[in-house]
Parts: structure tokens; C-alpha cells; sequence
């Protein structure tokens, strides 16, 4: 979306990924001190999981197999909600996340140089891959149903101590290359031991460039859950949803839609509204943003509306004070007594920790 410069500072610097309609009922009013406790408490909460994420088994066993085939981890793309801007950056970058994926796959499995115009046979290469550590290669054996990938997690480690299988893999061409359209798998440690990965994707739609205009990613990382999917191929809208949880706990909930007024201003990413929220534990943003006041209009404050709720009272909104020094816009927290913080200072340590991952 061209509007997209709308959520560069929004909330936490999700931007792009922050929208909610309001409630149309009027919630009871949370006072300042309790709102700025919650906060703080969230903030802790949400860090804290962000960084358990970041060190969990099945995250270190994910980055050590990109880190054997020479290729990027395609789940530390979830940092990157730190500067998405528009709906096509979410739909790039999960392109990408994709294409790392088939890169592991075809680069763990091959027994000679291919490349992304080479198809991904999954019944031809189904049996175990087995990493020499010695060799700097992988060993094959045929048999069994699916593919089994054997490795270390630490790159230190003299034995392999984890397995990737691969239960279902289909793929289309686009152009001279190939997409990948559906991806179950799962990462065991030890072999045979504890699951600590679980992956579930599926893409359709991919244009020309092999981005998907539709894709649902499932991820548990033990402990933790993250669903994520968007779907751009709707007439005249465009929406998306992610989640990061652990157990019944939400800490980071988020789900935006945007429409558009004509089928140009879609293809142009020009949206004349756009309505979603961002949610950490208890406390949601809701913003409804008219995009055809924000063609005209240089003050976000005048097509934005971002209310703040914890727990459904109403805890403030969300508005913009120019910075002096640089001229930009910067939101600040304004609660029910006027009073306002700078939203990057009231969740300072989320923020530290979305640009850690890894």
C-alpha cells in the first residue's frame, strides 16, 4: 500500500501489522497508573517469550540445518515485522521465507548441482539424508515412506543428535522455476526423541516474481505456537493474520484488512480504508485508518484512529507529536488524563527483543 507510510511508526514499529476495527460499545476507562503497570508487565511478558523463542532447541536446530546447507533460516523472518510497511513487503518476504525452505530441501537431498529450475521430486528423494561431518556432505540411504534428514544441531557436535522428516512436499513452476504450494515437516531432538519443530505451509497463487498471493505457515517451536497467513488474491481487498502464543497465552495477536476502491488502486497499493489491531496479552490496539484521507493529508493524526484497550476498558489512544529537532511524527501513548509517553519508551524492551531474533 502506498498508505503504507501510515504504519512506519504506528505501534511498535509493526506498522503494517497492527489494525483492528473498534468496539462499538464504550468500555469503562482504565486509569494512567494502571494502564502504565499493565504495560510494563506486558512488556516483560512478550520480551521474555521473544526471547525463549529466540533460544529454544527447535529454533537453534532450525538455524544450524540453514547454517549447513549455506542457506537463510526462512522463520527468522518474524523479526521482520520490526519494518514491514505494506502488505506486499508481507507477501515478499514470506515469498522469500518459501524459497529459503526449498533451497534446505533441494541442497540437503541432492546427489548433484541443481538449481531453482530443477523440480523438487519429493517420492524420489524419499529415504534418510545423513550428515558427515567428516565428508562436509550428505550420505544417502533409500527406504521408508518419507524423508528423513539426520544432523547435528551445533555445528561443535562430533554426532548427529537431530532429524528432519518431511511427510508431504508438492511444488509448482512458475516461469523456469519452482514454488513450493505445500510443506509438512517436523524436527526431532534426539532423533527419535522430543518434537520440537513442527511446520505446516501451504502457498497458491504465486505471480510472476514467485511471490504467493495466498499462503498459511503453521510453526510450533516448543513451547511455542506462530500461525501466520495473508490472502491478496481478493477482488478489491487484501488481508493478514499473525499469532505467537504459547498455550492458551497470547502474546503477540494481530489481523489487518485493507480494501480498496477500485481495482487500480489495488494493483497500486492505495487502500481506502483500512481496519485491524494489534494484541499483546490483554492489551489491544484497535485502528481504523481512512486511506483516502491520507493521499491529501500529512498529519497522521487525521486519518488515524488508534484506541488502546486492556482488557475491553479503555486505556487511551495513540496519537502523533511532531519531533522538533527532525520534523517526523512520532506516536506517542496519550492516556484518559492527556497525559502522553513516547510508545517506543513504554515497550522499549519488546522492540530490543523482535530485533534480536535470529
Amino acid at each position: 500500500m502506498k498508505t503504507n507510510k501510515l504504519f512506519l511508526v504506528s505501534v511498535l514499529a509493526f506498522a503494517g501489522v497492527i489494525l483492528s476495527c473498534s468496539k462499538s460499545n464504550s468500555p469503562a476507562a482504565v486509569s494512567p497508573a494502571s494502564a502504565q503497570s499493565t504495560f510494563s508487565t506486558v512488556n516483560t511478558d512478550v520480551s521474555a517469550a521473544i526471547n525463549g523463542l529466540n533460544t529454544a532447541p527447535g529454533n537453534k536446530a532450525l538455524n544450524s540445518f540453514a547454517g549447513l546447507n549455506n542457506t537463510n533460516s526462512p522463520f527468522a523472518r518474524i523479526r521482520s515485522f520490526n519494518s514491514i510497511k505494506s502488505v506486499n513487503d508481507v507477501k515478499n518476504a514470506m515469498g522469500a521465507g518459501l524459497a529459503s525452505i526449498r533451497a534446505m530441501l533441494i541442497k540437503s537431498t541432492a546427489t548433484e548441482r541443481v538449481a531453482g529450475t530443477t523440480p523438487f521430486n519429493f517420492a524420489n528423494k524419499i529415504g534418510t539424508y545423513t550428515w558427515s561431518k567428516a565428508n562436509h556432505k550428505w550420505n544417502y540411504t533409500s527406504g521408508g515412506s518419507i524423508i528423513k534428514i539426520d544432523y547435528p544441531s551445533d555445528s561443535t557436535l562430533a554426532t548427529n543428535d537431530t532429524e528432519l522428516q518431511i511427510t508431504a512436499y508438492t511444488e509448482v513452476p512458475v516461469g523456469s522455476e519452482y514454488f513450493p504450494t505445500d510443506i509438512e515437516a517436523a524436527i526431532y531432538q534426539p532423533i527419535g526423541g522430543t518434537k520440537q519443530v513442527g511446520i505446516s505451509i501451504t502457498a497458491s497463487g504465486y505471480d510472476n516474481t514467485g511471490n504467493p498471493n495466498k499462503a498459511s505457515f503453521s510453526l510450533y517451536i516448543n513451547p511455542y505456537s506462530i500461525s501466520f497467513s495473508f490472502d491478496n488474491s481478493q477482488s478489491l481487498s487484501a488481508s493478514e493474520s499473525f499469532s505467537f502464543t504459547q498455550g492458551s497465552t497470547v502474546y503477540i495477536g494481530t489481523g489487518i484488512t485493507a480494501t480498496y476502491a477500485s481495482a487500480a488502486d489495488q494493483a497500486n497499493g492505495n487502500p481506502s480504508k483500512v481496519t485491524g489491531y494489534l494484541q499483546l496479552e490483554n492489551v489491544k490496539f484497535n485502528i481504523a485508518v481512512d486511506g483516502t484521507q491520507a493521499a491529501t493529508s500529512t498529519d497522521r493524526n487525521q486519518y488515524v484512529v488508534i484506541t488502546i484497550t486492556i482488557n475491553g476498558g479503555m486505556a487511551g489512544h495513540v496519537v502523533w507529536v511532531t519531533d522538533p529537532s527532525s520534523g517526523d511524527q512520532v506516536p506517542y501513548v496519550q492516556y484518559n488524563d492527556k497525559t502522553q509517553q513516547p510508545l517506543a519508551v513504554v515497550f522499549a524492551n519488546l522492540q530490543t527483543q523482535l530485533g534480536s531474533l535470529n
